[in-house]
């Protein structure tokens, strides 16, 4: 049987941002959104047919891939290197 016949194409919900997304990780209910120069958008994604942002990180140089580790957010940030942020409440 095909895989896909369990799936709908039907989108269930858009949520707009500054940027083209380069990463995203999704955990407990929140998705977490590299958005390059535009930092990380942290969404709350519970009810997936209303998804919103909470919280936005800037200044941290631009957010290429993301790495989550219990509380912690590892985000890449290039040249920069590494930034760590908590996220025990986004």
């Amino acid at each position: 049987s095909d895989p896909r016949a369990t799936f709908s194409d039907a989108e269930i919900a858009t949520l707009a941002m500054p940027s083209s997304a380069l990463h995203v990780l999704v955990e407990d209910g929140f998705a977490y959104i590299a958005n390059g120069a535009q930092g990380v958008q942290i969404a709350d994604v519970r009810v997936s047919a209303n998804p919103v942002i909470e919280n936005t990180v800037n200044g941290i140089g631009a957010a290429d891939e993301l790495f989550l580790d219990g509380r912690y957010l590892l985000v890449d940030v290039g040249v920069l290197g590494l930034s760590v942020i908590d996220v025990a409440a986004p």
